[in-house]
């Protein structure tokens, strides 16, 4: 989508395209949608399409909406009991990793991502 963000596009023309469950790829639009980062238009002729300009849609925008970042938080060395008043031995280089990966994506915008002509 973000290489032709004024076009309509399908969600079968996604699942064709990237090879991504169909099903997959409309929970991801609903989800979307549902952040006001999409609009959706139904019929024959439906499609979708950004809700605003690719430049002003950050990937953590993206993430937020399908998944969050939950899954970011968790021990990278999967102990439960790890936590900021009991961390364990990679506790704060994760830490700090994870606060930098969310800040490069929270000021990366979608139309950063794919430079490539279509």
């Amino acid at each position: 989508m973000a290489r032709r963000p004024a076009e309509l596009v399908t969600a079968r023309y996604l699942h064709e395209q990237l090879g991504i469950s169909y099903s997959y790829i409309r929970r991801v639009l609903t989800g979307l949608a549902g952040h006001g980062l999409v609009h959706g238009k139904k019929g024959i002729q439906g499609g979708f399409t950004f809700a605003k300009p690719t430049t002003e849609i950050k990937v953590a925008d993206i993430i937020r909406s399908v998944q969050g970042f939950d899954s970011f938080q968790h021990c990278l060395l999967g102990f439960e009991a790890c936590s900021e008043q009991n961390p364990c031995e990679m506790h704060e280089l994760w830490k700090g990793i994870n606060d930098q990966m969310v800040q490069t994506l929270s000021q990366t915008a979608i139309s950063e991502l794919n430079q490539k002509p279509v």
